[in-house]
């Protein structure tokens, strides 16, 4: 195995996921998430192999690089098929004899965030009874996220590592997979605004332009 490359991603909002913690305020019981520990790793590095995967995904259906793609990422998780028995991979519907992913050439390794330059903020939110179309009774519940001390965006450090030396077009796959994460969401809570992706910075600079 060897190092790749950095990966830096300036995001913004980045929920803080950890244990589930019961407190009580007045009669209405309230969820808040906190860190489990004092590691600062908001992001887990398969949220970001997910999200290049189906990123990745695209990018093979418009190059025609299927090879390529299962050499990066392995075999796709096999899902049911509802048309007829058995399973096919999620991204060019082959069919698929497992319910697994097999690794591929890469692996992923967050480095997390440092904790000097980020502020945890308390937002809190509700529940509505899927029946009544209301809120429910004592459904009061908080969430985290981390904004930087000096902007909202927060820089997210990963690295990736390959286990074998990536051909010509692995690598022009995976450099195209990369530019579209900007402006793309990772993380929890996307859709109240948090996770967005305003940058991707890679070292060393050149990788996408060698070969």
């Amino acid at each position: 195995m060897r190092k790749l490359l950095d990966l830096e991603l300036l995001v913004e909002k980045v929920l803080i996921g950890g244990d589930m913690n019961r407190t009580f305020k007045v009669k209405n019981p309230a969820t808040l998430i906190q860190m489990a520990n004092e590691n600062v790793t908001p992001i887990p590095a398969s949220s970001l192999k997910g999200l290049l995967r189906y990123l990745a995904c695209i990018a093979a259906r418009r190059m025609n690089m299927k090879k390529e793609y299962f050499e990066l990422f392995g075999q796709d998780v096999g899902v049911r098929d509802s048309r007829e028995s058995g399973l096919r991979d999620r991204c060019f519907g082959d069919k698929a004899s497992r319910y697994f992913n097999m690794h591929g050439k890469i692996v992923f390794v967050n480095k997390g965030v440092s904790k000097n330059s980020i502020v945890p903020i308390v937002n809190p939110g509700i529940s509505i009874d899927p029946v009544t179309r209301r809120v429910k009774e004592g459904s009061l519940w908080f969430y985290q996220y981390y904004t930087s001390k000096v902007s909202e965006a927060i820089p997210v450090r990963f690295e990736i590592w390959v286990n074998n030396d990536l051909s010509v077009n692995e690598r022009k796959l995976l450099c195209y997979a990369l530019k579209l994460l900007k402006h793309r969401e990772i993380g929890g809570r996307v859709t109240v605004g948090l996770g967005r992706i305003v940058d991707v910075k890679i070292t060393p600079e050149n990788f996408c332009s060698e070969g």
